[in-house]
Parts: structure tokens; C-alpha cells; sequence
């Protein structure tokens, strides 16, 4: 069906090895979408918290949106370690 796998799970092609998870909240005022990505490269280990909040519960965060945005910045990050 050509959708993207976005549940919690590793991802090849950053650092040595990298997590992604989605988290979908709806149980306050609003709703809000936390992703976390842990990658290790070399020695390093860090990791990339993105989120959003909308206030109209009509409207939920988009997960791949949201998910590619962390990937971006941990790729980036990665060959910026690697560079070092």
C-alpha cells in the first residue's frame, strides 16, 4: 500500500545504530505528538525530542511529518559527529 512504517522501531543509515518512538497524547486540554530519536555513533549518544501541541483536538499532529523532521536533524547531527 506504500505507507511508511511509523510504530516505534530502529532505523538503519544513522550513527552505528538509532531508535525512533512516537508518542500520540490526547488526554490533556489539547493533543500533542512527542517524538523521540536516540542514535549512537562513535562514542557519542544523543538524541532528538520532537513535538507539537495543537489545541483543537480535532486536528492531530502529523506522525510522518514529524518523524522525517527528527530524522533530518539526527542525519545531520550524525555526519556532524562523524566530521569531528
Amino acid at each position: 500500500d506504500g505507507s511508511e512504517d511509523l510504530s516505534p522501531r530502529s532505523l538503519d543509515g544513522i550513527g552505528d545504530t538509532a531508535y525512533i518512538n512516537d508518542k500520540l497524547d490526547t488526554e490533556d486540554s489539547g493533543v500533542h505528538r512527542d517524538i523521540t530519536l536516540v542514535f549512537r555513533t562513535a562514542n557519542v549518544i544523543a538524541v532528538v525530542e520532537y513535538d507539537q501541541w495543537v489545541t483543537d483536538k480535532r486536528r492531530i499532529p502529523d506522525s510522518a511529518e514529524l518523524q522525517d523532521k527528527a530524522r533530518k536533524l539526527a542525519e545531520h547531527l550524525a555526519g556532524e559527529f562523524r566530521e569531528s
